[in-house]
């Protein structure tokens, strides 16, 4: 690779339809996954690295780490390079935007009749709770409030939405409408 880019070179086409493929034998050999990590870095090119696959599949990895390079770039998962193996839930979820977009459109219907401060502040909250299975100190911890605090925000939630927060299911669908949401994913509003 450091023919072809050359050390330190400037990559106009960062954040553009500019993607770099490199088929990587024997990824999984040892000192393999280092050394691709090293030669992306000295190229300076933005890089989403896909899974191991056999070569009748590589097509599936090409596809994930499109995806990987796609969050990557929206700042979403962290300095570059992007590998899809360190971030299977996010690229999981980056590709089914449409379909989280209107999981988000349903789960996050109350939160459209706060102000959006608020509603940013109860969704962070309840995104902590749903992490933290409901324990209120690590809820605390994670947000940097007091318990008193969480207490508060959670008597606010469950007022907003109800029986949905004893419900599995619809706090399963709550924190993927969220994590989407940490991903860029935001419902669209609909006209009236």
């Amino acid at each position: 690779m450091r023919g072809s880019s050359g050390r330190g070179r400037s990559w106009p086409g960062y954040g553009t339809a500019l993607d770099v493929v490199v088929i990587w034998p024997d990824p999984d050999g040892p000192g393999r996954t280092a050394e691709l990590r090293r030669a992306l870095e000295e190229a300076e090119a933005p890089a989403g690295i896909g899974v191991p696959v056999a070569t009748a599949d590589a097509h599936r990895s090409l596809r994930l780490a499109r995806r990987c390079l796609r969050l990557g770039r929206r700042g979403v998962i962290g300095p570059g390079p992007w590998s899809a193996d360190e971030h299977r839930a996010a690229v999981a979820l980056g590709g089914a935007e449409l379909e989280l977009d209107e999981l988000a459109r349903f789960r996050l219907a109350p939160f459209a009749a706060l102000r959006p401060t608020t509603a940013e502040r109860l969704q962070e909250t309840l995104l902590a709770w749903l992490r933290a299975q409901g324990h209120r100190p690590t809820v605390a911890q994670m947000l940097h409030v007091h318990p008193q605090t969480v207490r508060y925000r959670m008597t606010q939630l469950r007022e907003l939405l109800g029986d949905d927060l004893d419900d599995p299911d619809a706090r399963f669908e709550l924190e993927l409408a969220l994590r989407g949401r940490e991903l860029g994913v935001q419902p669209e509003r609909r006209r009236r």
